[in-house]
């Protein structure tokens, strides 16, 4: 296997495909053709890397994706699980309040105590709602503000 470089020749340079004299540094490229040569060679790696970072990327959102789906996938029969366990325990209470009142006075009071329960979230909700609306980032946007303010002052 040859190596080829580029040596002094009479009237100019030429292409030498001699493995010991360009192995053996005996002719060296002009400035100009390393300079090139380099460019090429830095240009390469350079979409080399950038391909490999976007397949790397592709790959990791593909891993985070599949967990997040199944993580969300879990969450939802949990929420529906503790739903009906919710469930068995008022059943439960309206039972045990049996020892004590008739069955429809003991189901009476449990249903008053989960409206009583409901109307306090929904309070508490609407509060919160209340607070949070509109959904704009005021400190954020009060702060570009200033900023624009201070480029345009220095500016």
């Amino acid at each position: 296997m040859h190596s080829v470089g580029i040596g002094p020749a009479p009237g100019g340079w030429r292409i030498i495909r001699s493995t010991a004299r360009v192995a053996s540094g005996a002719y060296k490229l002009p400035p100009v053709l390393g300079v090139v040569r380099d460019t090429k060679a830095v240009t390469r790696r350079l979409g080399s890397l950038v391909k490999l970072h976007l397949e790397l990327a592709k790959l990791e959102s593909k891993k985070k994706a599949i967990a997040l789906g199944v993580g969300i996938g879990l969450g939802g029969l949990a929420l529906i699980l503790v739903l009906y366990a919710i469930g068995f325990g008022f059943t439960a209470g309206a039972v045990g309040l049996t020892e004590l009142v008739p069955l429809w006075a003991s189901l009476l009071i449990v249903m008053g105590a989960l409206l009583l329960g409901a109307g306090i979230c929904g309070f508490l909700a609407m509060r919160f709602v209340k607070k949070g609306a509109p959904p704009l980032p005021y400190q954020a946007l009060e702060e570009l503000e200033h900023t624009i303010r201070s480029i345009r002052s220095h500016g």
